[in-house]
């Protein structure tokens, strides 16, 4: 006769373990996939900034570490520009301009290009550090240099201005109501910058020729992004607009719950927009209808990266988020020592990212 008590424990006990299992393979294969995605991070290195005999100064590393195949490079707010292995951390060469420096250097063919916060664009030497030429402007550079084809665009007091990259000789200049505080973006043959007195604009890269403007109610809140044929820009009047890259003309626009700070990511025909209300929006392109929200522990004010399918975010704290674009979920994160204050840098091969602290210190991360 059979012991049905026995047997029901029996097959209690069996099912379990088979459940167990299975969740164990679940579970392997989910951490299988995330290795795949790489989003587990290992620390390949540190670099940390020196201490300064001004005791005013400090060394936190506010710009964005830029890199080529060899070298990344990055400036502490100090004025120090340093260019460092990239697969080691050491040091190659240090320059210091005598100012703070809050703007991020851009690459050109054979030159790092600079600004600091004594109204001075500069350019060095690449391989050496070397300085090639410096040049004082009439107005505080607020913008990074952006180089295109032989020329450096910026934005400074009123101006958006166009520069030789050669020599740092002004060739235009062009007078917007407002401060500049957002870089330009060079898209084929429109240069389009914001201004604080509510106005994106469209100019011609070769003379700065006004082709259009567009008037937001707000200041502009960060660089504008063109993607999948559509002009995008955020505003301080909570909104972000979508618009037709040609004439200007609104194809559409969103209201976020604060003001919209960053530049917009484009992602497979997708928007990303930050907002002061502390929350990532993801927005089709096509119409701007809402797919999904991410809340974030803290505001954002630093536009976010993609890379292999993943969103990279420094909310204002110590922890770096990684985010699902497709769904809005959190994948993985890492935290560092200290504050992190400078927008993630990217290696070309996608495979380092570089995070700067409060501290002076410069991290390097294996995806």
């Amino acid at each position: 006769m059979i012991d049905l008590k026995n047997w029901r424990r029996d097959s209690t006990v069996f099912l379990f373990t088979i459940f167990c299992l299975f969740l164990s393979i679940l579970i392997r294969e989910d951490y299988a996939r995330q290795e795949e995605r790489g989003v587990t991070f290992s620390r390949l290195w540190e670099f940390q900034v020196e201490e300064t005999t001004n005791l005013t100064a400090s060394i936190a590393i506010l710009t964005q570490p830029i890199c080529d195949a060899e070298r990344v490079y990055f400036a502490s707010e100090n004025g120090t520009f340093y260019a460092l292995d990239i697969a080691s951390g050491e040091k190659v060469w240090e320059f210091t301009a005598g100012s703070p420096v809050r703007q991020s250097g851009t690459l050109g063919d054979d030159s790092l290009f600079v600004a600091t916060s004594g109204m001075e664009a500069l350019s060095l030497d690449l391989l050496t550090g070397n300085l090639r030429w410096r040049r004082k402007l009439d107005g505080e550079i607020f913008t990074p240099l952006i180089f295109d084809r032989g020329a450096l665009y910026l934005g400074f007091s009123r101006y958006i201005a166009c520069l030789r990259a050669s020599d740092g000789e002004e060739i235009w200049r062009f007078e917007t109501g407002g401060e500049v505080h957002v870089p330009p973006l060079i898209e084929g043959e429109y240069l389009y910058g914001g201004s604080d007195d509510g106005f994106l604009y469209a100019l011609t890269p070769r003379v700065g020729r006004l082709r259009w403007k567009f008037f937001t109610s707000g200041k502009i809140g960060g660089a504008p992004l063109l993607f999948d044929g559509t002009l995008f820009v955020g505003s301080y009047d909570n909104y972000i607009y979508a618009l037709h890259p040609d004439s200007g003309k609104l194809k559409w626009k969103k209201i976020t719950g604060g003001d919209v700070n960053c530049r917009p990511i484009g992602w497979e025909k997708r928007v990303f927009v930050a907002s002061l209300d502390n929350f990532l929006y993801c927005l089709q392109v096509k119409n701007g209808y809402l797919s999904y929200r991410f809340s974030l522990p803290y505001r954002l004010y630093h536009s976010p990266i993609i890379s292999k399918d993943l969103l990279f975010l420094v909310p204002l704290s110590d922890t770096l988020m990684v985010i699902d674009p497709r769904n809005g979920e959190q994948v993985r994160g890492f935290t560092a020592s200290s504050l992190i204050t400078s927008p993630p840098g990217m290696s070309p091969d996608e495979g380092k990212l570089f995070l700067g602290t409060n501290k002076g210190l410069l991290i390097a991360l294996k995806k």
